[in-house]
């Protein structure tokens, strides 16, 4: 199979040659837009030969007009729905473009997209969740413009040629919020987004942090889920009891990735295919591993998948 038979297979619960896999990090700032942002994901994704390329995407949404940061709840009143042509996100589409040009049918993309709480909490800091206890109408007001733009962009990103998005929620951990407060504030919103692009065949929902509300994410309308099974419940093993789609992850990145030994990589993808099953999984990280991994442990998940088979 290529690259994207293989990953297809697993998104349709059918038997690939092998186990796709696929991993991700954070580039530096001058790397997050345009063509240097094309060349280094291009170089990351021939280097490693991943089976699919998720792309990062850490330019900042911008707070309101003549604001730095949000720093009182009136302030989410203030935010105005974005067009793709915002430079926070032109920038990131003209990069999809060029990768999508060079990599042409040779491998599935997606690009990230953190979701309106995370983008909320990057313009007012942990104040946000202060200022959804005082003022919940006007930050929700807030949170909604940031999700019709999100899903704006998304749309635009699927225009370029990609095939999913990678909807990165924050807020999701009980150590931030209630459940019942993510219901309200957090669930309508990622559906939102999602809804922009439901017809992309790879969307992907990564479920961030620890202690996080796994079960509200298990009718999100997406291809797969990803989460840090190593460091949070639900293990792999209990994910898959729950969740019959195809499953993203097995691989501690915050320890094994960044300081274990190839052998431990090995293991671990090893250990996370018995617990998974080789139907509806691709092997990766659990969230994005540290830019300074050693090379030798990036390079034994390909040597891990293919070992299996």
């Amino acid at each position: 199979m290529n690259k994207i038979e293989r990953v297809q297979a697993a998104l349709k619960g059918e038997k690939p040659d092998r186990i796709p896999f696929g991993f991700w990090y954070h580039f530096p700032k001058d790397q997050r837009s345009g063509q240097k942002m094309a060349q280094a994901e291009l170089g990351f994704y021939r280097k490693y030969d991943v089976d699919f390329l998720k792309v990062m995407d850490d330019n900042p949404y911008p707070p309101p007009k003549g604001m730095e940061k949000i720093e009182k709840a009136a302030d989410w009143k203030k935010l105005e729905p974005l067009k793709p042509t915002s430079p926070n996100f032109a920038g990131q589409i003209e990069g999809l473009k060029i990768i999508k040009k060079e990599i042409g049918r040779e491998a599935m993309m997606v690009t990230t997209i953190f979701n309106p709480l995370a983008v909320g909490e990057k313009l007012a800091g942990k104040g946000m969740y202060e200022h959804l206890k005082e003022d919940p109408s006007a930050v929700s007001q807030g949170l909604g413009v940031i999700a019709e733009s999100l899903g704006t962009f998304s749309k635009a990103c699927i225009d370029a040629g990609i095939e999913g998005i990678f909807l990165a929620a924050q807020g999701c951990s009980r150590d931030q919020m209630s459940e019942a407060d993510y219901l309200k504030f957090g669930k309508p919103n990622d559906l939102k987004v999602l809804k922009a692009v439901q017809n992309a065949p790879f969307n992907i929902m990564h479920i961030h942090g620890t202690n996080i509300m796994f079960d509200l994410f298990l009718d999100y309308p997406t291809a797969a889920i990803n989460w840090s099974s190593r460091i949070t419940a639900p293990t792999l093993a209990q994910g898959r009891m729950k969740y019959k789609g195809c499953i993203i992850g097995g691989v501690d990145e915050t320890k094994t990735i960044a300081y274990g030994m190839p052998s431990n990589i090995i293991s671990e993808v090893k250990e996370a295919i018995r617990m998974a099953g080789p139907k509806r999984f691709i092997a990766g990280p659990g969230c994005a591993f540290p830019s300074d991994a050693p090379d030798g442990n990036l390079m034994a998940m390909k040597r891990a998948v293919e070992d299996v088979t």
